[in-house]
C-alpha cells in the first residue's frame, strides 16, 4: 500500500481514484463528508458534515431522487453509506441495501451524539453566520467609472520627421 502524503492534486481522474483507493481510514473516514440543508447550514454555521448512522438524508441524484430515510449503515473502506428504505431487488427476488455516495446525500436532521454536539457548537461558536451583502445596483457601478483619459506621446519617442540610425551604420 503505497499512500503519498505529498500528493496535492491531478488533473488525471485515475490518479485521483488512485488516491482515495490508497488512502488510509482515517483520511478516508474524512471523505465521508455530506452536504447540510439550508436550515441546517444556518443553524450550524457550516457547509458540511460527517455522515454518520442515524442522521436523515435525502437522496439528490440517481433513480432514488428525493427519496428520504436515515441511515443504516456506512462503509468507510468502500466509500458508500446505506439508507434504511432504500433497497434494491435481486434477481432471485430477495432485497438488498443499495449503497449511495455521500456527496449524492443532503443531511437533513442530524443525529444527536454528545461527542458531535460539542464539537458542531464549538464550530458554530466560532465562526458566526455572516448576512449576505447587499446585491449592487446599476446606477452604483456607473457612478464609480471614471472616464479613461488619453495616455500623451512620452519623449521617449521619435519624433515623426527624424529617423534613428545604429551604431556603426551611415
Amino acid at each position: 500500500m503505497n499512500f503519498s502524503t505529498q500528493f496535492k492534486a491531478s488533473i488525471k481522474p485515475r490518479k485521483q481514484r488512485l488516491y482515495v483507493y490508497r488512502a488510509p481510514l482515517h483520511i478516508k473516514s474524512a471523505m465521508l463528508v455530506s452536504h447540510l440543508s439550508k436550515e441546517l447550514r444556518q443553524k450550524i454555521g457550516k457547509r458540511a458534515l460527517r455522515v454518520r448512522v442515524g442522521d436523515k438524508v435525502i437522496v439528490t441524484t440517481g433513480q432514488y431522487r428525493k427519496k428520504q430515510g436515515k441511515v443504516e449503515r456506512v462503509n468507510i473502506v468502500r466509500q458508500s453509506v446505506f439508507v434504511t428504505g432504500i433497497d434494491r431487488q435481486r434477481k432471485d427476488g430477495s432485497k438488498a441495501a443499495y449503497p449511495f455516495h455521500p456527496s449524492n446525500l443532503v443531511i437533513l436532521e442530524l443525529f444527536d451524539d454528545k461527542r458531535r454536539v460539542n464539537k458542531v457548537r464549538t464550530a458554530s461558536a466560532a465562526k458566526p453566520v455572516a448576512a449576505k451583502p447587499a446585491a449592487k445596483t446599476s446606477q452604483s457601478h456607473t457612478a464609480q467609472v471614471q472616464p479613461k483619459t488619453q495616455v500623451k506621446a512620452s519623449a521617449a519617442t521619435p519624433a515623426s520627421g527624424a529617423t534613428t540610425q545604429k551604431k556603426g551604420s551611415q
